[in-house]
This record gives C-alpha cells, sequence and structure tokens, in this order.
C-alpha cells in the first residue's frame, strides 16, 4: 500500500520501476515454469485444478487471505512461519489448497516490498 505522491523523487520512481520489472520478470518466469512442470510443455490440456480452484474462491476469501497476509508479511518473522501461520488459520481453511503452493521465496519479497515501500497502517 502507498500514500500518494510518495514517489516525488526521480530517482525513487526509477528504482521503483526497476523493483516492479524485476518482480515482473520473475513472475512470468515462475509461471512459464509452472505451466511446463504441469502440462509437460503443452500448453493445450484440460483445465487444471488451481483453476477449478480459483473458480471456487469468493471475493470475500481473498479479501481475508490479502488482509492476514499484508499483516503477516509487516511482521519480523520467517517465510516459512508466514506460511505456516496461514495454514494454520481457521478463518483461511478454505483456502489452504491456494496457500499450500506458495514458495517461501515470494514471500521474502512481498516481505522486502514491505519493507522498502509499504506504508504503516
Amino acid at each position: 500500500m502507498r500514500i500518494n505522491n510518495t514517489l516525488s523523487q526521480k530517482d525513487d520512481r526509477k528504482s521503483f520501476a526497476l523493483e516492479f520489472k524485476a518482480l515482473k520478470s520473475e513472475i512470468a518466469r515462475y509461471n512459464e515454469q509452472e505451466e511446463t512442470a504441469t502440462t509437460g510443455g503443452d500448453s493445450s490440456g484440460s483445465v487444471s485444478d488451481q483453476t477449478e480452484l480459483n473458480m471456487m474462491i469468493t471475493k470475500d476469501d481473498l479479501t481475508m487471505l490479502q488482509t492476514r497476509l499484508l499483516d503477516l508479511l509487516e511482521q519480523d518473522i520467517s517465510a516459512l512461519e508466514i506460511k505456516q501461520l496461514l495454514l494454520d488459520s481457521d478463518e483461511l481453511n478454505s483456502l489452504k489448497e491456494y496457500v499450500k503452493p506458495l514458495e517461501p521465496r515470494m514471500l521474502e519479497v512481498g516481505q522486502e516490498l514491505i519493507r522498502k515501500w509499504g506504508v504503516k497502517r
């Protein structure tokens, strides 16, 4: 979350843009690896289990997950602890299959972004 006008310096905007592009590239690389792993390189396969799961998740579920995740990313705990706390949360029980594949490195990147660009609520 950012406050308006917090990227007022040209260097800040440039740094943010570079980090955003790097993150976007990392996500694209990860998605390509996942597609290759799940389809054997053939993207013409049937609807994946993950797609079916995504269709069952409600907006309220996602809001709850995002809120909890942001709270945890702000804390000084490890990525593995964050993942375990999400998995152990009774209120997120319907999202366990969505949380299980979260990789620690992805959570670490989230922590870095929160530390650098986040605004304390």
